[in-house]
């Protein structure tokens, strides 16, 4: 069994993001990132989960509040 020691990196040190000559500034897509989760998306989720609530909400209403009702007028 072998343990390592030294705490010092292995390899060289990194060059900086920016650098022109790095290559990994195109390989690691260092460039400007458009944002995955879009605004369309968000609207879209929006819209189901307000339909979701409403559609339990009806059948709350009519599951619940309705046989209470009619037990309660006759």
């Amino acid at each position: 069994m072998i343990l390592a020691v030294d705490d010092a990196p292995a390899g060289p040190e990194p060059a900086p993001r920016d650098q022109d000559e790095n290559p990994a500034r195109d390989l690691g897509d260092y460039g400007d990132r458009e944002t995955p989760f879009t605004w369309a998306a968000a609207w879209l989720l929006a819209g189901l989960g307000f339909v979701g609530i409403a559609v339990l909400l009806l059948i709350y209403r009519f599951r619940v509040l309705g046989p209470e009702r009619s037990k309660a007028s006759s």
